[in-house]
Order: structure tokens, then sequence, then C-alpha cells
């Protein structure tokens, strides 16, 4: 047995079961601000338009937000509350039923006090609060480094990927020291910006190392010491099948890539049989 099945026989079962439970694991974000009440009608028309706005300028797209809503707090006015039959105090609506009119922000509930017209000068303080789903980082990266361990890798290498286009990222992957690790692959994306961001892909790796001789040259016979003794090198080669996914965390400038795969040995030195393997990448966006 080569090197790569021993490092199938000592990693897998941990890879596999760590890749799955960080894969359980992740979750949204979720955004509270305050607001001016005279802005109100001007986030009605930016949702509308497909986006919300932070603070910091952030354009959120309403495809990444898995919930929006606001809460308003109305003055209390009893003269007021009589004639319209309208509630004071604090009311929580979905964002998408915020009208833009000044004279009417809710123009489609059927509430008392919507009947009677929810005006801006009404309200008194507002906040905004977002779920968005997951994924914390408006554009996409170009490129990320990182390091894989086991997976597509073997062992571990120092990685470099490529974001070429949203839905396809290509990896390589490479370590020279005592040993030579290296693999070339890439990563299917389909689906939308989320965290995790499932994705299929396929990669071709190579292990190298060097062993002694099974057959080593005797030191009586040719002056040769131990030290001395000629080796081998030997590279262990396999394909895999790659199923993962992609969590953002940092703002979106670190990405875990926890993955589950089918190694496939093509060499000589590993048994032949397609087994269960996994791993992990560690990513700095940019």
């Amino acid at each position: 047995m080569g090197a790569l099945g021993r490092a199938r026989r000592h990693g897998a079962g941990y890879c596999i079961c760590t890749c799955l439970l960080l894969l359980s694991g992740c979750g949204g974000r979720h955004v509270s601000q305050a607001v001016s009440p005279t802005d109100l009608p001007r986030i009605a028309d930016d949702y509308r338009d497909g986006f919300v706005r932070l603070e910091s300028g952030e354009r959120i797209p309403t495809s990444r937000l898995s919930e929006a809503k606001l809460t308003l707090q109305a003055s209390c006015d009893d003269w007021r509350q009589e004639l319209h039959r309208a509630q004071c105090g604090d009311v929580s609506l979905p964002l998408a039923e915020l009208g833009s009119d000044r004279d009417q922000l809710t123009p489609n509930r059927s509430e008392p006090w919507a009947m009677g017209g929810l005006r801006v000068s009404d309200v008194s303080h507002a906040s905004l609060e977002l779920e968005l789903a997951g994924y914390d980082r408006l554009e996409e990266p170009t490129f990320g480094v990182g390091s894989t361990f086991l997976g597509p890798a073997l062992f571990a290498t120092l990685t470099a990927q490529w974001f070429a286009a949203d839905w396809l990222v290509t990896e390589l992957g490479f370590w020279v020291g005592p040993h030579f690790d290296g693999f070339a692959g890439f990563r299917v994306r389909p689906g939308p910006r989320t965290s995790p961001r499932l994705w299929l892909g396929a990669a071709y790796g190579s292990y190298c190392h060097r062993q002694p001789l099974e057959t080593p040259i005797r030191a009586d016979a040719t002056g040769t010491t131990d030290a001395e003794q000629p080796e081998d090198l030997i590279c262990d080669n396999a394909a895999t099948l790659r199923l993962g996914a992609d969590i953002s965390f940092g703002r979106g400038h670190w990405q875990l890539s926890p993955e589950v795969d089918l190694l496939i040995p093509t060499d000589s030195n590993s048994a032949p049989e397609v087994s269960p393997w996994g791993g992990v990448t560690a990513t700095r966006l940019f």
C-alpha cells in the first residue's frame, strides 16, 4: 500500500465527518439599523428597484434577503386616533408593503391604523431589520490564496483559485519540500450567491515522495553507507469527483470549502478501487 493508501486509511473518516459538520453549521447575517422617517419613501422606492441601501453605502440586492421588515413607532394622538381609528405605538411590517407616498406609507394594509393612513409625519422612530441569506460580500472575488488539506491535494498543498465566472472556479495546488504534492481542478457553482454555496467539481492530483529501494545495495560490496542508500521516487496519482460548499465569513473576505469526494487511483502503487474521500480548503479572497 502506497502513501495514498495510508493517508486514505487514517484521514478519510475524519475529513468526511468534519466536512458534514461544517456543511450543517452555517447561517446568515442579521442587519439592524435606525433610519430617518423622512427616508422611508426613498427606502420603499429602492426596494421596488431591487435593492436596499445600508448605512455604509452598500447596496444589498433583494434576491439576497431572506427577510426585510421595518419597525415603526407612531406618535399617539388621541383626536386623530378617534377620527381615523388608527393605532399608535410600535408597528412592524414587511418592507415590501411599505408605500412610497408621503401621505400614505402603507396603502395595501387592511389593519385599522393602515386604513386611516400612516404618514411620514406620524412616524417618530423607524428601524430596518434585514436577514441576509448567509452571504456577506457584494462583489464576487477575482482570485484567492490558501491551503488545501486532503481532498484533491491527496495530502496538503498551498492553493490558488481563480474565479473565472460567478459559477466557475479553477484551482491549482502545489507543495515542494521533502515530498511533492500538487493538483489541478475546478468547481462549478450553480444557483444563487448564498453561503453556503453548493458546488460540484473534479480534480487530478499527484503525491510524490522518496523511499529506500526494496533491495538495498550492501555496504560491504560497494562501500555505500546506510545514509547514502539510493531511493526510489514513488508517485501516487488519483482523480477526485467532488461535492462541497463554499462558506463565506469575515465580510466575505474568507472562505472555507469542505468537501466529500470519490477517490479514483490511477497508478500502480495504490489499490485500484474507487473509495470515499474528503478534505477542506481555507482561502483568503481578493
